[in-house]
């Protein structure tokens, strides 16, 4: 073990120094110095190993998601970094603070297309809120402490720090950058007042929450402001876990595929408070809720990132501040008489949640709604991207806060990475996946073996990429192309990796099955053979 004090010593360190004590990765040779330092510090930071650096970037963000402090990934230079590409495009539109350090070429090689060379600084740029490369070991301290706080102010999001080989082994100073500072704008009380004078005197006011700057007591406060002012709360995309969905002011999710009773009341609110949420696609339903271009009246836009107030919709209010911070200045919301608006909310949420899809013999809705009787305490559901997360969000209600992990960006083979970051965290992780999902990731299982991590896996089996086939059959009926697939025995891939493997094709054991993996000392893969006919809860073809 070396004595000297490198630039390596003082990455790790200043790491530690703001708290941040675990990450993942996929080893190369681009940072070994950084690895080796990692062992003499083994005890104070803890290293998972993934098998690919796209699951362990996706590991490294659901870490980030659920500690409030920047998930941590190292990865090699060239594939490496490009197959971690997919992780911190996630955290980019997730709002996860998160850094990727990323081994580089020595700079005197630099510029000649060198070894698996890449400009990561140009191609990262678009993907990340900062991209910078290591130039001098002496400001190892300095720009790492910059990147926690680039990653942790405003909208959180992704920094990558590019190492050169070189540079690692430099003589350095012990560390003496000072511990990093998120910032964040205050709210204006002027401006909260008037806010809630406006949603006071509403008819028919909603609020839609979303992003990453509640906290739990925030969160918990405004539910209880929305239960007495009669105020239905609705959730943005992949952001349910905002809010306990047995709050009688929970009125549902604008997703993939809402509630049209739902949609309806947005657009026949006169008062939406937006707080926290960027205002995008998928929420405002391929931008179509809201009139682009011009002010509206009824909207009110409160959000951290000065940058996505007003970005494509105008508010008659706008406000840039942490939605925590907001809700801790908000008066109270009691005025007009609002109680009809409130209960049909609440009571169109619920008869959303009961639909049930006939005549099938193994029934997803049935599933989740079984788990959710067996599930006690802080868990967290995974998902990736597909229809199949669609009989999760809808049939799992959730009752604790940021209980839940899906990518924003809608990037398949999420789930199962996201699982072992969760479980990473010392939470129940159950991870929600389709069979075209789980394959992306799959080779993660050998990570729950490795490290003795608990995960549940639930994939849903059709046979096919469902998402892609519902497009299909709508705009090509009956012209099937590149959509089937033929997949492994998942329950005995699961146990070839040491692990409990399960496979159904009938709803009759579940609630027993379900059980025994909750009770287990190691994972559990279940694999449910579904209706490949059955997409989505209503939609058969």
């Amino acid at each position: 073990m070396t004595t000297r004090y490198t630039s390596a010593h003082a990455l790790v360190d200043t790491l530690l120094k703001a708290g941040i004590d675990q990450g993942s990765c996929v080893p190369g040779e681009s940072y070994l110095p950084v690895l080796d330092v990692l062992k003499e510090r083994e005890g104070a930071f803890t290293l998972y190993t993934c098998r690919q650096e796209g699951g362990a970037a996706t590991m490294a963000e659901a870490m980030g998601r659920l500690s409030g402090k920047p998930g941590v990934c190292f990865v090699t230079r060239g594939p490496g970094a490009t197959n971690a590409s997919i992780g911190v495009h996630n955290a980019k539109q997730n709002g996860t603070p998160m850094l990727l350090f990323i081994g580089q070429v020595a700079r005197g090689h630099m510029g000649r297309e060198a070894f698996q060379e890449v400009d990561f600084e140009t191609m990262f740029a678009p993907l990340a809120k900062w991209a910078v490369e290591l130039r001098d070991g002496a400001r190892t301290g300095e720009i790492v402490s910059q990147a926690i706080r680039v990653a942790m102010s405003g909208r959180p999001g992704p920094v990558v720090i590019s190492l050169p080989e070189d540079v690692l082994i430099e003589d350095c100073l012990d560390d003496l950058s000072a511990p990093y500072l998120a910032s964040a704008p205050g709210p204006e009380q002027q401006k909260v007042d008037a806010i809630t004078e406006r949603l006071k005197h509403a008819e028919k006011p909603l609020i839609l929450v979303g992003g990453v700057s509640f906290d739990a007591q925030s969160a918990a406060r405004l539910t209880q402001i929305a239960e007495e002012a009669h105020i239905p709360i609705v959730t943005a995309f992949r952001r349910q876990s905002l809010i306990d969905h047995r709050s009688t002011a929970y009125a549902g999710v604008l997703g993939l595929g809402p509630d049209p009773k739902l949609v309806a009341k947005v657009e026949a609110s006169d008062c939406i408070l937006a707080l926290g949420t960027r205002l995008g696609d998928i929420v405002t339903q391929s931008y179509a809720l809201f009139e682009e271009g011009v002010t509206l009246d009824k909207l009110i836009h409160v959000t951290e990132d000065i940058e996505d107030v007003g970005r494509v919709f105008v508010p008659s209010t706008g406000l840039a501040c942490a939605s925590s911070d907001f809700v801790a200045k908000l008066g109270e919301l009691k005025g007009a008489d609002r109680q009809k608006w409130f209960e049909t909310a609440r009571q169109d949420y619920l008869n959303f949640r009961s639909f049930q899809p006939e005549g099938l013999k193994l029934n997803p809705a049935k599933v989740f709604e079984i788990l959710r009787t067996l599930v006690e305490g802080d868990v967290v559901i995974t998902n990736g991207a597909g229809n199949f997360s669609i009989w999760a969000h809808r049939y799992f209600p959730l009752h604790s806060f940021n209980s839940q992990l899906g990518p924003v960006s809608g990037a398949m083979g999420y789930a199962l990475p996201a699982a072992l970051g969760a479980a990473a965290q010392g939470r129940t992780a159950i991870a929600v996946t389709g069979d075209g999902d789980f394959m992306m990731t799959v080779q993660e299982l050998a990570t729950i073996a490795h490290h003795g991590l608990k995960v549940i896996v639930l994939i849903l089996n059709n046979g096919m990429f469902g998402t892609i086939r519902m497009h299909q059959e709508k705009h090509y009926p009956g012209r099937v192309s590149a959509t089937d697939l033929t997949n492994p025995d998942f329950a005995a891939l699961a146990r070839a990796h040491g692990l409990n493997g399960v496979s159904l094709d009938s709803d009759d054991e579940i609630e027993t099955v379900l059980r025994d993996a909750l009770s287990s000392d190691i994972s559990t893969v279940i694999e449910l053979k579904c209706d490949s006919a059955q997409l989505t809860p209503a939609l058969r073809i």
